[in-house]
């Protein structure tokens, strides 16, 4: 006898399909916030506004975000396991303190919830949708360095034992609007990781960034990342993500050399379905 073929329950199919209609939702919302970016004309930011809006604004954005699958917690659609938790446990091994992780755009507050034993995570977001994640904008926070330059690290409830072992940074530099802010974000990361170096970096970007656009690559990135004093230990593609672990050099003169670092647009291929994202520096 022949083998029963199994159908597709309706739990399954539905679920399929909300996972895809979440996904196009974000597309849309990534598509319009780079129109407003570029946009110049009143009117014209005006009406894109209302076609954000539309869509659900942020919140919407956010809530399509969580449930759009597990892929920003690291679980490739393969199933194979590029989770920073666990790469971060591989290459930590100091077993006095928990690794202390910064996770921009925290959605959840559970990225990390599995390794609550070894890590001790902090989450920010600009709009949360959990009570443990909270409401920052990465670029306001205040850095440690900063609040004891000018004596306010009591005010700010920062010690020195804040500074982060890895800041995560997962589908959240394709959000950033323009290419300047982008390498900006990457640049206050080191604000926040050890003097001392052997900080990470955790990099997850939507596959076509890296793969299919006309001003990046993973031979750019890793360009981009080494002027700023990253090594690249360990990526991985899934079919729609790509996954990246970066430690940062050991060198303490690597945070005053920010300002020398230049990293400018050009085109390094071109052709019919190939987007524009870039980083600058």
């Amino acid at each position: 006898m022949g083998k029963k073929k199994t159908k597709l329950t309706a739990v399954t199919t539905k679920k399929f399909k909300k996972v895809e209609n979440s996904q196009k939702l974000i597309t849309n919302f990534h598509v319009l916030n780079k129109l407003l970016a570029r946009a110049t004309d009143k009117k014209e930011k005006q009406e894109i506004k209302k076609k954000l809006n539309a869509l659900g604004g942020l919140n919407t954005y956010q809530k399509a975000s969580l449930s759009a699958g597990n892929e920003r917690k690291g679980l490739g659609s393969n199933g194979k396991c590029c989770c920073c938790g666990e790469k971060l446990l591989n290459y930590k091994k100091e077993k006095s303190r928990k690794i202390r992780v910064l996770d921009v755009g925290g959605l959840s507050g559970a990225t990390f919830s599995k390794y609550a034993y070894a890590i001790d995570a902090t989450y920010i977001d600009l709009n949360p949708q959990k009570s443990n994640v909270v409401k920052q904008d990465f670029f306001q926070r205040p850095t440690p360095e900063t609040c004891f330059n000018n004596h306010n690290a009591e005010a700010y409830n920062i010690m020195e034992t804040d500074y982060f072992d890895c800041i995560s940074l997962s589908l959240v530099l394709n959000f950033v609007p323009t290419p300047e802010l982008r390498g900006k974000m990457l640049q206050k990361c080191l604000e926040f990781l050890p003097k001392s170096g052997k900080g990470f970096i955790f990099i997850v970007l939507p596959a076509p960034c890296v793969r299919n656009s006309r001003y990046m690559s993973h031979e750019v990135l890793l360009k981009i990342m080494k002027l700023l004093h990253f090594d690249l230990k360990e990526y991985h593609y899934s079919l729609r993500l790509g996954f990246y672990l970066f430690q940062s050099m050991e060198f303490a003169e690597q945070h005053n050399s920010m300002e020398r670092v230049e990293y400018k647009k050009h085109k390094i291929k071109d052709g019919v379905g190939l987007n524009n994202f870039c980083i600058t520096l």
